[in-house]
């Protein structure tokens, strides 16, 4: 996980809890699923180019579309 604040990587001090080593700003870990290849896995099981993938996807809204 990457600060929001300062863009340092953050150190994680147990299985639920970080902290930015860089501005002290803590963040709780949350363990986030997503659709890969047919079957849904943790992110943080991915590799390392999967997950640098998944951060790069842009979401979409179709709420304010009209579909036909």
């Amino acid at each position: 996980m990457i600060c929001i604040k300062c863009k340092t990587k953050v150190k994680k001090v147990d299985n639920n809890f970080g902290i930015c080593p860089n501005c002290n700003k803590k963040y709780t870990f949350v363990e986030t699923y997503s659709r890969i290849v047919g079957y849904i896995r943790p992110l943080e099981q991915w590799n390392d180019s999967k997950q640098a993938e998944f951060h790069d996807r842009k979401l979409y809204s179709t709420e304010s579309q009209t579909v036909f």
